[in-house]
């Protein structure tokens, strides 16, 4: 009996000693053990202790299960909450995309604005977990961004907002100008379009604009249709060959190179010089020069993909012209990143042109952005935008060479920027190289034609950063940047007029121009553009922000002016339609953007008005403008959709036609009495509360601006 109390009362040791446990024997927990006496050892025990698990965490886990509860509850009462114009957005949405394609999540949950344009995370309110830790917790809530299959523990801090005044953002909080812009509806091809783009009547606020005039729903699939096709065509659909394609034979090359050098819309700006190219590809074909310059390669199949697409489509289906073309096409680009990361030449930089302008048609892929873009950042690293100092020993031939050169990308890059709604890589400012001068050489050059593009792009470039900066300001300073920067294209129209009149779109260029019909067209239309986008930043009626400074007189006055000014020049661009020619060589500015430009224009103007005297008119100038698209539907062999521009025409002469019968109610801007056509729409649609300052239901965009969108998504 007494044994077995000792055996109870003897002390134990969580561990065994330290000589025991390096000799891996068993310990009897004594102090000093017995093996440490027989081997007279020093007994000693580490003071390491098991970690036994906090109360508090235990608790931890409690609250992450409450709050991921919550969650689940916070998604499944915003589905239900969500209003009946989502839900008939959805439909339609589930029908376009059925089939093998995946329906973008943003339908799912209630969202909230973060400040910053480029998160694509979708955020909900959590509230506090139901646990006595947390109801003591005197801590402001906190959203939790919740992202596509990612668990919301893993956000980073920068996704996450607490509520009240203090915002951890690394921007500026969206403005109201910015509810206009567009994202592409599909998670995998996310592409952004500024909110002075003609896009933006795709946005919410826009398409909402419509409804409300129309009182059909149905232009939210035209709106979704229109979105999908611009932002697809954005990108490469498919992985280039691994292999590349067999260049043409001598013959072959000979005659697309001909074509390049009398036809390609670059080539008054020299890009490459006739003689020198012609007479260094002789060499290759003789094989007096090696293939081991990436430059070399790039540049004379680009030139071989313009030739051949310009050759092909003069007897060829537009298939033929855009697969004959591709295949020299991506040859180019399989060296894209030698070009641009491994030593190269003023070669590269011409390379890279030739294929940036060879995007800027409707017969391919649109890569002209990104390409403009990461050729200027080339031609800044071989500093073609400053002017040549005499230490750097350059002649002045290949002086006027680079400026001409820079001029070229300067072009390009400045409209597609403006086309998107993106800001541009150029900074104007640190560009002192001369303007584009005659070719030394002689040759097809056509000085008029580059000078002309050259003063239309510096201008788009002064009027898309100016806007910018003036669209926040007081309403003195936006009327007084819209009157600057009109005076500054009366300036270009004057120029202009003496070689075009831009004011009549069926006549030719005037003697002795040196333009041809397809230069002409492409100037024409290049001004309208630069119309559309000065006067449409006072003409859209979804921005709020303007629509709550129009009681200042000084910015009224030019809304109206404004308005006359689009109206026309959409007339003017409509009817300049009918001279153009298409194919897979046109440019994307005359073939599609400027027409949908003038096209979505001139509907906005019938639908502000539908009672004037000029909208049936407008109506028939509409049916103009879709015919010209059924064209292009045609010679692309239906690889460019028309259905928008088809809608738009049903819905303007439809709201005409109801004008008659409509009460009448003040104008949005002008505080004329026009018929009101923001009909009741059907009852799946919601519609704006109207609005005590402006009377009118725009007024309220701002409050639905949080709701969910497929386009505009912050």
């Amino acid at each position: 009996m007494a044994e077995s109390q000792a055996r109870v009362t003897k002390p134990t040791r969580p561990i065994a000693c330290n000589y025991c446990r390096v000799k891996k024997i068993r310990c009897d927990g004594t102090s000093p053990c017995r093996n440490c006496v027989l081997h007279d050892e020093e007994c000693v025990y580490s003071t390491r202790r098991r970690r036994r698990p906090r109360k508090e965490d235990a608790g931890g886990v409690d609250e992450r299960l409450a709050r991921i509860e919550a969650l689940l509850q916070a998604t499944e009462n915003g589905s239900r909450l969500q209003s009946s114009r989502a839900q008939a957005w959805e439909h339609t949405y589930q029908g376009l995309y059925s089939g093998s394609h995946t329906l973008p999540t943003p339908l799912s949950p209630p969202v909230t604005e973060i400040s910053g344009e480029s998160r694509h995370s979708v955020c909900v309110q959590i509230p506090p977990a139901p646990s006595p830790s947390l109801e003591r917790d005197t801590q402001p809530r906190q959203q939790t961004a919740v992202t596509l299959g990612i668990p919301y523990e893993l956000i980073s801090p920068s996704t996450v907002e607490p509520d009240g005044d203090e915002r951890i953002s690394d921007g500026t909080e969206p403005t109201q100008d910015d509810q206009s812009s567009v994202y592409s509806g599909e998670m995998s091809n996310w592409e952004y379009h500024g909110p002075r783009t003609f896009l933006s009547i795709c946005s919410k606020p826009g398409s909402q604009w419509v409804i409300d005039r129309t009182g059909h729903a149905e232009f939210l699939e035209s709106a979704m249709i229109l979105t999908r096709y611009i932002t697809r065509r954005l990108k490469i659909e498919k992985r280039l060959a691994s292999a590349r394609n067999p260049e043409p034979n001598t013959e072959m090359a000979n005659r697309f190179s001909t074509a390049y050098f009398e036809h390609a819309r670059e080539v008054p700006f020299t890009i490459v010089n006739r003689t020198w190219f012609e007479g260094r590809l002789k060499a290759y074909q003789n094989g007096h020069i090696t293939d081991d310059d990436p430059a070399w390669y790039a540049l004379r199949n680009a030139v071989y993909a313009s030739g051949a697409r310009i050759e092909v489509s003069k007897t060829g289906t537009f298939h033929d012209a855009y697969q004959t073309a591709w295949a020299f096409f991506s040859n180019s680009l399989s060296v894209h990143t030698e070009l641009l990361y491994f030593r190269t030449s003023l070669m590269a930089v011409q390379a890279l042109t030739i294929m940036a302008y060879f995007s800027e048609a409707i017969g391919n892929p649109c890569l002209e952005y990104m390409l403009s873009t990461i050729t200027m950042r080339l031609a800044y690293s071989k500093g073609l935008h400053r002017q040549p100092i005499s230490s750097w020993n350059i002649s002045r031939d290949e002086q006027i060479h680079r400026s001409n050169l820079f001029w070229a990308n300067f072009c390009l890059e400045k409209v597609c920027s403006t086309r998107s709604g993106r800001p541009s890589m150029i900074d104007d400012d640190l560009v002192n190289c001369h303007l584009p001068q005659n070719n030394p050489s002689g040759g097809f050059s056509s000085s008029t034609y580059v000078i002309a593009l050259t003063r239309h792009a510096r201008l788009a470039s002064q009027i898309a950063k100016r806007l910018s900066q003036a669209i926040n300001q007081p309403p003195d300073a936006l009327a007084r940047t819209i009157s600057e920067l009109s005076v500054s294209l009366d300036s270009l129209k004057c120029f202009l007029q003496q070689f075009l009149d831009v004011d009549r779109p069926t006549d030719h260029c005037k003697p002795g121009a040196n333009l041809d019909l397809q230069q002409v067209t492409y100037i024409r239309m290049a001004y309208y553009v630069a119309v559309f986008d000065l006067r449409t930043t006072l003409t859209y009626p979804w921005s709020q922000q303007l629509l709550s400074q129009t009681d200042h007189e000084t910015l009224r006055v030019q809304v109206q002016k404004s308005t006359e000014i689009v109206a026309k020049t959409a007339r003017d661009a409509i009817l300049s339609t009918q001279f153009l020619r298409l194919d897979a060589t046109t440019s994307i500015l005359v073939a599609f953007h400027g027409p949908m430009y003038a096209l979505i224009n001139l509907f906005i103007h019938v639908l502000r008005a539908p009672d004037l005297p000029t909208a049936q008119s407008d109506v028939t100038l509409l049916e103009i403008g879709a015919a010209h698209f059924l064209r292009l539907d045609y010679a692309t062999a239906s690889e460019i959709p028309c259905s928008f521009a088809k809608d738009l025409v049903s819905l303007a002469r439809s709201t005409v036609a109801k004008s008659k019968s409509a009460p009448q109610v003040p104008n949005d801007f002008t505080g004329e009495w026009n018929s009101e056509h923001a009909m009741a729409p059907p009852t799946e649609v919601a519609v704006a509360e109207p609005d005590t300052a402006t009377g009118s239901a725009h007024g309220c965009l701002a409050d639905v601006s949080r709701s969910i969108w497929p386009f505009h998504q912050p």
